[in-house]
This record gives structure tokens, C-alpha cells and sequence, in this order.
């Protein structure tokens, strides 16, 4: 991400303070999102606690349910890059 900021108006000392909060910011989005992945399967495809490993039918919903998400990231992200450059191509 910050190959893409100009930064250069910025005092080092502020630079690296932006680029912390960036990463920061960065980090918390990860985690969440990763924290909403475990909740949303699990809920999904875990019903009872019959033993402490999961059978085949949890094993692979889990399976489909994380590669759903990965393949909808994917998409949004795409989408969301497309976006970005009909945007900047208008600027140009």
C-alpha cells in the first residue's frame, strides 16, 4: 500500500507515524476479517460436539465455506482494483 502514497510533503518522523497507523489499520482489517471467517463457518458447519475432531460432513463444509469466501474476496478485490483504474484513467 505504500508504494502507491506520496508521502514525500512529510517530515520522516511523520512518515514513519503514518505508515505505523497504515499498518496498524492494515492488521486489525486482517484479523477481523479472519475472526469473522472462523465465526461464520464454524456457526455454519459445526451443529454438535460429539468428539474433539471434526467428521467428514464439518471437515468439509469448513473446506467449502473458507473457499467460498476466499473466491468472494477474490471477486471484490478485483472489482475493487477495476474500479480504481476506470477512476484514475477519468483523471488522466
Amino acid at each position: 500500500m505504500e508504494k502507491s502514497l506520496d508521502l514525500s510533503n512529510f517530515n520522516k518522523n511523520d512518515r514513519e507515524k503514518i505508515l505505523r497507523k497504515i499498518n496498524k489499520a492494515e492488521y486489525e482489517d486482517t484479523m477481523s476479517t479472519y475472526n469473522s471467517i472462523v465465526e461464520r463457518c464454524f456457526n455454519e458447519c459445526i451443529t454438535s460436539f460429539r468428539s474433539k475432531q471434526l467428521d467428514n460432513n464439518e471437515n468439509n463444509c469448513i473446506l467449502t465455506c473458507v473457499k467460498k469466501f476466499s473466491i468472494f474476496s477474490q471477486r471484490i478485490g478485483m472489482k475493487f482494483t477495476q474500479n480504481l483504474n476506470n477512476e484514475m484513467q477519468k483523471k488522466s
